[in-house]
């Protein structure tokens, strides 16, 4: 019996120390009003109107403070146990639970970073560009999303979206081609514009 005891304590003990290592060793995030930017973030869609209304202006004050938090949650992938998790709890509609996907956490970071600011928004283009080549689907479309988004006076973004124009996935194509096609078109209608 001892050693079972023994046994408990150190995994007890293990755990405690890989929990120390965790909470310790991440990387500290911007907050605003006592809360942190992915707690903002996360209650983005919230029902309440005046709870969305706080988030939207705290990640506006946080602004570029915010976009390492914000880049990485658009790099979010589902592992395969959240994915079978998310498909066991959509079968169980009497638990109403909701478990944010990572096409969810995607969605939001990306409303995060248009709240965010301009500099943010044009801080955040090469990182976008790199996540335009991600091995998920969804992660290269949601990249491809927001740079199509971008100031048409930015023209950073068109070489990564003309590089989404051979995506092998269909959605991630046909984005990219719509925001390379209506780039050159206001682009030409300003040239256009200029020369007059």
């Amino acid at each position: 019996m001892p050693s079972r005891r023994k046994h408990i304590t150190i995994c007890i003990l293990a755990a405690a120390a890989a929990l120390a290592v965790i909470v310790f060793a991440s990387p500290s995030q911007p907050s605003c009003d006592g809360h942190t930017i992915t707690h903002w973030i996360a209650i983005l869609d919230s029902r309440n109107s005046d709870e969305r209304a706080h988030a939207f202006a705290a990640i506006e004050r946080i602004g570029t403070n915010a976009l390492p938090t914000i880049l990485h949650l658009l790099g979010t992938r589902d592992s395969a146990l959240n994915f079978r998790l998310h498909s066991l709890v959509a079968r169980l509609p009497l638990l109403n639970l909701r478990f944010a996907s990572a096409a969810d956490t995607r969605q939001k970071a990306g409303m995060a970073l248009a709240v965010s600011g301009q500099e943010s928004i044009r801080a955040s283009i090469p990182a976008l560009s790199s996540l335009s080549r991600d091995p998920d689907p969804g992660v290269r479309l949601r990249a491809v999303e927001m740079l199509s988004v971008l100031p048409f006076n930015e023209t950073v973004p068109l070489p990564a979206l003309e590089a989404a124009r051979t995506d092998p996935d269909p959605l991630v194509r046909a984005t990219a081609r719509e925001a390379v096609q209506s780039r050159k078109a206001v682009n030409k209608a300003v040239q256009q514009a200029r020369g007059l």
